[in-house]
């Protein structure tokens, strides 16, 4: 069984793996590869997002900060491989339309979204 901290220390990785590339895309002005780092990292960003409560409402004088929920391995690859699904979807209705260039933009994210997962 792995621990929890293996797991954490694997997602912080990955996080920092996709920040590190979606500089280096941005720097070689790739702008389908930088939507596709950029919509994994909002992916991983939003599922570790704590909900707001009045706990953690900012108030005068304290911070509204608040940690970031952890994520395991499992659901990190779980987010990756539903990214590359909407993709596959989104792929298939560009299709249907006749919509090439999109199709063609589309499957090259998708190209580069399947390195970040596991199997």
């Amino acid at each position: 069984m792995r621990s929890m901290l293996a797991d954490d220390s694997k997602v912080t990785a990955l996080r920092e793996r996709l920040s590190a590339h979606l500089r280096t895309a941005m720097k070689a002005r790739d702008a389908a590869r930088s939507d596709a780092l950029r919509a994994l990292l909002a992916r991983l960003d939003q599922a570790t997002a704590v909900p707001l409560t009045n706990e953690h409402a900012p108030v005068f004088g304290r911070s509204g900060e608040v940690p970031r929920r952890s994520m395991t391995w499992t659901e990190a690859q779980a987010l990756v491989q539903d990214e590359i699904n909407e993709k596959r979807r989104a792929i298939a209705t560009y299709k249907d339309l006749k919509v090439a260039a999109e199709v063609e933009r589309l499957e090259h994210q998708l190209d580069f979204m399947r390195r970040y997962r596991e199997d």
